[in-house]
């Protein structure tokens, strides 16, 4: 009894590494905060990773899997190398503190895109990060570990505007031209990146566009796979780009002059 008091009590003290192979999810008990240290080269030795040098089919209840079974469905027959590949690939199940600096971490990233992406139309400066992280605690900004940065950036931009201004800052203006037998595979992606023209010729379309530096690598990132590099890039210019309600609002100004 006190055997199993014991055990329960080291498997609790520990943190779990999950991974499917085969058919089935296995799972390793590590030492708590070892498997981020070993997958960011701070400890080399799987050994000091591990809690107890076993593998389980449900590490809770004390499932162990067998060596023939860990074989097959690893396609290899040194324990510690499944232990190991474990370690490096499976599914950590954070500990809250650990949760909580990578949501920090997360949050970091996405308002320093946000700095560095845009500023404020008035002074031509950007929001300070701190400012940022400010707006996205009174405006419940919602911040997933598993969605990518930019994107993120960018829906909470949308979502914040009202409450602070943002002008993206336009390091490139150009043109993209694309022939027309790739137009039905990019325009969806182009769309994405808000293209300020767009012209339809005998060749293919030809799409304007106002890019931060980073906008503009995702979008050649983005266009790499669908045209094999086939297509034409002519950067003319950058600056700040100016508010659609700036612009609008210069329009009614000239009319009510004439």
């Amino acid at each position: 009894m006190a055997s199993n008091t014991g055990q329960v009590t080291r498997l609790n003290a520990g943190q779990i590494v999950r991974m499917k192979a085969g058919s089935k999810k296995y799972e390793i008990l590590t030492n708590v905060g070892t498997v981020t240290q070993f997958r960011d080269g701070k400890i080399s030795d799987v050994g000091d990773v591990m809690l107890v040098e076993k593998i389980y089919t449900n590490a809770k209840q004390g499932n162990e899997a067998s060596p023939e079974e860990l074989s097959v469905a690893f396609e290899m027959d040194d324990i510690k190398d499944i232990m190991e590949k474990i370690v490096r690939d499976g599914d950590l199940q954070y500990t809250a503190a650990e949760r909580a600096e990578m949501m920090s971490r997360k949050t970091n990233e996405i308002c320093y895109y946000i700095n560095q992406t845009y500023v404020q139309p008035t002074t031509k400066l950007p929001h300070p990060v701190e400012r940022l992280k400010t707006a996205f605690k009174d405006n419940n900004i919602r911040v997933d570990l598993n969605i990518d940065t930019s994107r993120q950036a960018e829906d909470a931009v949308k979502k914040l505007r009202g409450k602070l201004m943002f002008t993206e800052v336009v390091a490139l203006q150009g043109t993209l031209e694309v022939k027309h037998h790739l137009v039905g595979k990019v325009e969806g992606i182009i769309k994405h990146f808000n293209p300020t023209s767009s012209d339809y010729g005998a060749i293919g379309a030809t799409y304007g566009f106002a890019l931060s530096q980073q906008r503009f690598n995702q979008l050649t990132e983005a266009l790499r796979g669908p045209t094999d590099g086939d297509y034409q890039l002519k950067i003319v210019g950058g600056g700040v780009q100016e508010e659609t309600q700036t612009k609008k609002s210069r329009k009614k100004g000239k009319k009510g002059k004439r």
